[in-house]
C-alpha cells in the first residue's frame, strides 16, 4: 500500500494531485492558515484541501475534521467520517507528558502510547489508527507501530542543549494554528525543577495582508504565569513583541529584527545562550526560512561550560580557556606576564587583573580556537 502526502500553496494543487493518484482513502487533517498569502481567505484554503476527493471513486472513504469551515465542501458521493470532539471519531482520554502521550479513542479497545507530545499528534495518530483498521491491520500491530514512531526532524522534537537544557524544536515550518497548538503543548508541560520556560518565536511566512494581525493573535497563547521569558525574531512579529512586553515583567521579553535591511540573528543567538540555564526548557517555533534550525544546532553544539578571556591582550587574540573537570592545565596567554593556571579541583583561578572578567563557564581544555565544539 502507498501513503501519499498532498499539499497546496495555490488553489487547484490538491485537485491535480488527487486526479493523478486516485486515492482509495483520503484524510484532511486540519484547515489552518498556511500559505494564506496565495488564497482569498481560510475558506478558500478549506476548498482547496477538500479537492482531495476529486480523484476518488464514488463511495471512497474521506475523513474530515469537525471544523465548520469544511461543511460547504464535503462531497455527497463519498463515505465521509468526521473526527473531533463529539464526532464519529474522538479521543476519549488523553494524558500528555513532556516527551510522550497516551490516549484512548471511542473506536479502539486499548490505549495507545506515542513517544511524542502534543494533542494534535494524538489526533493524527487516532485518524491513522482508524484507517489502518479499515485496511485490516490489527490493534496490536497498530499499538506496536506507534511505540516506535519517529517524526520528521525538527517537528515537535525534543533535543538536549549542550548545557543540559531541554529544547523543544518545532522549526520545520509555522502557521498560526500550528504555533497556537505547540504553545499550548509547551505551556502544559511542567517546568523542570529549578528551571525556566522560555519561548523563542519567529515570523510565520506567507500569511499575506493578514500577517501582522495573525501574529498578534498569538498573544492569547502567551501567559506570564507559565512562560518566564519570550524572545521574538522577525518583522511581522514585532507588534506581538510589544503586546507581550505589556503583559510580562520588564526584562522578560526580547525582540530582534529580521528585515530586508537588517538581521539581528547573531544578537538573538547571544541572548538565548545568555538566558538559557541547565535546568530550563526552551521552545523554538517559526517558519523554516527564519533559520531557527541554526539556533537549535548552535545550542546543541555549544560547549557546556566556557570562560572567555577578556583581558585586552587575551581578547585581542581570541583565546578561550576550557577546563576538564578534576584536572588543570597551564596555558601561557600571549602578552601576559606569566602563565595562567586554573585548578578546577581547588577552585583557584587567575586574578581578574591578569585574565579579565570571567564571562561564562566551560568544560574542556585551553585552546586558541574561537569556535569551540563539545
Amino acid at each position: 500500500k502507498l501513503v501519499l502526502e498532498m499539499g497546496q500553496d495555490h488553489l487547484g494543487d490538491i485537485h491535480l494531485l488527487s486526479e493523478l493518484a486516485h486515492p482509495k482513502t483520503a484524510i484532511v487533517t486540519l484547515v489552518g492558515e498556511a500559505h494564506l498569502a496565495f488564497f482569498k481567505d481560510r475558506s478558500e484554503i478549506a476548498k482547496g484541501k477538500m479537492q482531495i476527493a476529486d480523484g476518488m471513486t464514488s463511495g471512497s472513504l474521506l475523513l474530515a475534521p469537525t471544523d465548520p469551515i469544511v461543511e460547504a465542501y464535503l462531497p455527497t458521493d463519498k463515505k465521509v467520517i468526521r473526527f473531533g470532539q463529539g464526532a464519529e471519531l474522538e479521543i476519549t482520554d488523553l494524558v500528555e507528558r513532556k516527551d510522550s502521550l497516551t490516549f484512548k479513542a471511542n473506536f479502539l479497545g486499548q490505549t495507545l502510547d506515542l513517544p511524542v507530545t502534543g494533542k494534535y499528534n494524538a489526533t493524527n495518530a487516532m485518524i491513522a489508527a482508524y484507517v489502518a483498521l479499515q485496511e485490516g491491520v490489527s490493534e496490536e500491530k497498530i499499538r506496536q507501530a506507534f511505540q516506535n514512531l519517529e517524526l520528521t526532524r525538527n517537528r515537535t522534537e525534543w533535543k538536549k542543549a549542550a548545557n543540559g537544557a531541554d529544547i523543544l524544536s518545532d522549526v520545520y515550518n509555522a502557521n498560526p494554528t500550528a504555533m497556537k497548538l505547540i504553545l499550548e503543548t509547551f505551556s502544559a508541560i511542567p517546568a523542570n525543577e529549578g528551571g525556566k520556560k522560555i519561548a523563542v518565536l519567529a515570523d510565520m511566512k506567507e500569511l499575506g495582508d493578514q500577517s501582522i494581525q495573525l501574529h498578534n493573535q498569538m498573544i492569547l497563547s502567551l501567559s506570564p504565569d507559565v512562560l518566564d521569558m519570550v524572545i521574538f525574531y522577525g518583522e511581522d512579529i514585532a507588534e506581538l513583541s510589544q503586546l507581550a512586553s505589556q503583559m510580562f515583567p520588564i526584562g522578560h521579553v526580547f525582540y530582534f529584527k529580521k528585515t530586508a535591511s537588517e538581521d539581528q540573528f547573531e544578537d538573538l543567538v547571544k541572548q538565548v545562550k545568555e538566558s538559557l540555564g541547565a535546568n530550563d526548557q526552551i521552545l523554538l517555533k517559526g517558519s523554516n526560512s527564519m533559520n531557527l534550525a541554526k539556533l537549535v544546532e548552535s545550542l546543541e553544539n555549544e560547549c557546556k561550560w566556557f570562560y572567555q578571556v577578556s583581558a585586552k591582550n587575551a581578547s585581542y587574540y581570541g583565546y578561550w580557556i576550557n577546563l576538564y573537570k578534576r584536572s588543570f592545565r597551564p596555558w601561557a596567554l600571549r602578552g601576559l606576564a606569566k602563565p595562567v593556571i586554573w585548578n578546577v579541583e581547588s577552585g583557584i583561578r587567575p586574578r581578574a587583573e591578569e585574565v579579565g572578567e570571567v564571562l561564562k563557564p566551560t568544560s574542556a581544555y585551553a585552546t586558541p580556537l574561537m569556535d569551540v565544539r563539545a
